[in-house]
């Protein structure tokens, strides 16, 4: 089962803008937007919002306007520019915003393989994802269990997400492969890359044990989930799923 949430709203732009917001922002520099009718007021200071190519910004500033020539850009606009900012805010005495962002980049995350002082933070995750382990179960299999590989995210000493990989081997096939059983990341830490770090990350776990192969279980109508994986390079390959389980009796 896979956590994903697509919660972070998407900036619009000009598509004919792209990519020169992309060179500033990937160059490390600043850029600026202006905001009109329906769109003023949409974009709040220091909030982080998803480009349509899939970056992130935050916005460093939000400047409410009334004139055109209030405009800390006046002369670098176009005569189109002016009139819309014209037409849709000073002649209907309304105001217009300057908006200044900037590429946000999630940084000081760390991803390592968990280790037995990080049981108590994995644990605290897997209540938040649902699972019903059990603290002491959880220990007693961690001691016992060499086939699944686990990672675990943390940003400045706080545990946020983490990853399971099964290791599969059968005597039936000539290679192992790797069943990612579960990706989770706290709510408030999704759609800043960290779930993709991770997935990275075990990918490369199992490349180091000759493990190459990977399989993915999810529900077919989340489409949120399908489309991170294949982004990912990970291919639908329309095969089902049956569960059971038989109960002791």
């Amino acid at each position: 089962m896979i956590a994903i949430n697509e919660s972070i709203e998407t900036i619009s732009f000009p598509e004919a803008e792209y990519k020169a917001i992309q060179e500033r922002i990937n160059n490390g520099k600043e850029n600026s937007t202006t905001r009109v009718a329906y769109e003023f007021g949409k974009y709040k200071l220091n909030s982080i919002y998803k480009t349509p190519w899939e970056d992130y910004i935050i916005i460093t500033k939000v400047q409410e306007l009334y004139k055109i020539q209030e405009h800390p850009h006046y002369d670098y606009l176009t005569e189109g520019q002016r009139n819309e900012i014209f037409e849709y805010s000073e002649k209907l005495n309304k105001p217009y915003e300057f908006i200044k962002f900037k590429k946000y980049i999630m940084e000081n995350i760390n991803i390592k393989i968990v280790e037995k002082n990080d049981l108590d933070n994995l644990f605290e995750l897997n209540i938040l994802f649902k699972n019903n382990t059990t603290k002491k179960d959880m220990e007693i299999i961690f001691n016992q269990n060499n086939k699944e590989i686990i990672c675990i995210a943390y940003f400045e000493n706080i545990a946020v997400g983490y990853c399971t990989g099964l290791i599969i081997e059968s005597i039936c096939y000539k290679n192992k492969r790797m069943d990612i059983e579960t990706l989770f990341v706290k709510e408030e830490y999704r759609q800043k890359g960290i779930g993709k770090k991770l997935i990275q990350f075990i990918e490369k776990e199992a490349l180091l044990r000759n493990i190459n192969h990977f399989h993915i279980n999810t529900n077919t109508n989340n489409c949120i989930t399908i489309k991170f994986y294949e982004k990912m390079n990970y291919k639908n390959t329309g095969e089902l799923l049956l569960d059971k389980t038989i109960n002791k009796e």
